[in-house]
Formats: structure tokens, sequence, C-alpha cells
């Protein structure tokens, strides 16, 4: 084994980690995949790439003399015209989904413009769209651990100053947990910069409720919540050693897999949220587990968080810096 041993991870690889060591086996040593997304995920990846334009666009061409690739366009004049093209680009992720048909396409529809309507005024002033990262957790003189990850926006907020956003779609009411990798993560790799978690809402009944006190006290709908998450010193601290024990502990479990042993399942893991994609698989006896991987999943690419949403972008590796 040549060293220093280099091993690049995201919060995604981190929390399957923490799943199951058989799991991330799986989905990211073997590299299977599911044969079709979920809609869940499906709905995300349209949303995202309809709100990716909308900010790219509203970014300032320059940015302390540096062109940003943004376009600049903030008056109000600019938004009809803006909004109707973020609705194509939906269209076109539509018709290269296997879930999203004509009734869930609008549903879309309806919720971009609704958060459009929530948040167009909200004096954010964008100054980075798709903002990636690459960042040394841990370095020794036979380990590297490179921390990777793709930042939504990072923007100067009117009240807070430059935050850093995160996009998340949910169809019911959910608040962040605290102790998230992703969030945590993000919050190490910016150097303790505030975390907004933009929340965009699938629910179809407005939920008015009240904001501000005194004469600017006014009703909102908080489908289109955006959560502030700051974690503090001592639990980033925490978090990083946490994150180092945990992926040292999957060099091990290469050992394993190369020496021919089984990895430990977690069982506690096999039902959480909407249950792991490959309990089909692993319930099964040993000798017809591949044959069940190939009937759901195919082998794809190793992992790599800079291909993004079924878009390669070569490039963005020369992009990702430290904050």
């Amino acid at each position: 084994m040549e060293y220093p041993i280099r091993i690049n991870v995201d919060s995604t690889v981190l929390n399957t980690m923490d799943l199951c060591p058989e799991r991330w086996r799986l989905e990211y040593y073997e590299n299977w995949r599911p044969q079709r997304k979920a809609l869940a995920l499906e709905r995300g990846i349209l949303m995202h790439q309809m709100l990716e334009h909308f900010y790219r666009q509203r970014m300032p061409k320059e940015i302390d003399g540096k062109p940003t690739g943004g376009g600049g366009r903030n008056r109000p004049t600019d938004m009809p015209m803006l909004v109707e093209e973020c609705i194509m680009i939906g269209r076109v992720a539509a018709s290269n989904s296997a879930h999203i048909d004509s009734t869930e396409l609008q549903e879309d529809i309806r919720v971009f413009k609704e958060y459009f309507q929530r948040w167009q005024y909200d004096g954010w002033e964008i100054l980075q769209v798709e903002r990636p990262f690459s960042k040394i957790l841990f370095e020794s003189e036979k380990l590297i651990i490179f921390y990777d990850g793709i930042i939504d926006l990072v923007v100067r907020d009117p009240k807070m100053g430059v935050c850093v956003v995160d996009n998340k779609t949910e169809s019911r009411e959910s608040t962040p947990f605290v102790l998230s990798n992703q969030f945590q993560g993000y919050e190490w790799a910016s150097g303790g910069l505030p975390l907004i978690i933009n929340k965009i809402g699938y629910q179809q009944t407005p939920k008015m409720e009240n904001e501000g006190t005194g004469p600017e006290r006014k009703k909102v709908d908080n489908r289109f919540r955006r959560l502030v998450h700051q974690s503090g010193e001592e639990a980033i601290r925490e978090w990083r050693e946490d994150a180092i024990r945990l992926i040292i502990e999957s060099i091990g479990w290469r050992k394993q897999i190369e020496e021919g042993k089984r990895l430990r399942k977690n069982r506690t893991s096999c039902d959480k949220w909407s249950g792991c994609i490959f309990q089909k698989v692993c319930k099964e006896p040993a000798d017809v587990r591949e044959h069940k991987l190939t009937v759901s999943f195919f082998k794809d690419k190793p992992w790599d968080v800079f291909t993004r949403d079924g878009v390669e972008r070569p490039d963005i590796h020369a992009e990702a810096t430290a904050f």
C-alpha cells in the first residue's frame, strides 16, 4: 500500500458510514445504484435546477471587478421573464424523468411560483451559486482526508451578512436535526459562517403565521421557511473528530473486504426513515444476493460529489477550493 492514503468524502458518504458498514460497501465501495430514483429525489433535483438558474441569473455579472458568470438580472422588470425561463428548465428536467408526469410537473411549477412570491423581496445579494469546495479534514504522513461538497448558495443577507444557504424541499414540515453531517460539515468548511436552511414546502394549503413584532409584524406563508443553523465552535470540533474516526474505521472495512470477510450489518438502520434501499438484498440468503442486486440496481461510476444531478462538470475539481 502506498502512502499517504488519500480519501475524499462528503456528507452523503459520512451518513452511510454512520448508518451501516454493509450499506457503505454496496453503495460506495461497489457503487450499486437503484434502477429508478425515488420521486422525492427527482422532485428535489427538478426544483434545484430551477432555483440554480434563478439565482445564477440574479448574481451580479462582476464582484470586485471579477466576472462571476451571473446574469445581473435584479430589476423588477427582469423577474417575469426569468421565472418563465426557470419553469422551462423544469419542463425539460421533467421530460427526462421517469416519475414526474404532467400532474407532478404542474405541482412543481406551483411551488416554484409560490416560493418566488414569498421571497422576491428578500434583499439577498447573490455572491456564489453551486459553490464547490474541497478542504483537508485530516493530514498525516500516512493519510490525507479531504472533505468535499457543493454549497447551493453563498449570499449577503441584509441582517446577517455573508451566509451559506442549502435548499431543502419537503412534503411536510420538519425541523433539521442539529447534529447533521451536512450542515455541520458546511459550517466547518466555511469557517463558521451562518448557515440558512432554505425550506421549500410542497404542502397544498398555505400555512400563514405571524412574523416580526410591532409595526413590522405580518402574516407570512410558513411553507417557505429560512432556518438559521449555527452549532458553535465546540460542536464543530466534535463533528470533525467524529468524522475523522469514522473514516479511519472505514479503512479497516476496506481491508476486511480485500481479505474476503463479510462486513457487519447495522440492523437498527434497516427501517430508518423510508427504509434502506438494500433491504430486499440483505434479507435474502447470501447465494442469491448478487441476483437481487442485478434485478433492482446497476453498477455506476464511483460516487463523486462534483458530479451533480447527473450533469458531469470535469472542470469543477479545479474550481473547488477551501473557503
